[in-house]
């Protein structure tokens, strides 16, 4: 009986921590999404009132701003999947294996 109440609280905290990682995750995708919106939209304005007479970056932040989305989507993603799998069946193995495949 006390095995099993262990086993809960560590399931309840590993689960915690996810959601953690979920919520930072998200905060990552948000600010890099406003980023990326507010550097296209001064890209478009470039383009619509200089065109081709106009300096444009070799080193533009737009790549990074995308590919930080799509990485923090990815991790939400994983995330997700490992919540799932924690809520539905916890095998105690099947966690300490993921951790050591980390």
């Amino acid at each position: 009986m006390a095995r099993k109440k262990k086993e809960n609280i560590v399931k309840e905290k590993v689960i915690n921590d996810v959601v953690s990682l979920q919520e930072r995750a998200l905060v990552k995708m948000r600010d890099s999404s406003i980023s990326l919106h507010k550097s296209v939209a001064d890209l478009m304005i470039k383009i619509d009132y200089k065109g081709t007479s106009g300096y444009y970056s070799i080193d533009s932040d737009i790549l990074k701003y995308a590919e930080s989305i799509w990485s923090s989507s990815l991790r939400l993603a994983e995330l997700k999947r490992l919540e799932d799998d924690l809520k539905g069946t916890f095998d105690p193995k099947r966690l300490t294996q993921i951790l050591k495949d980390k």
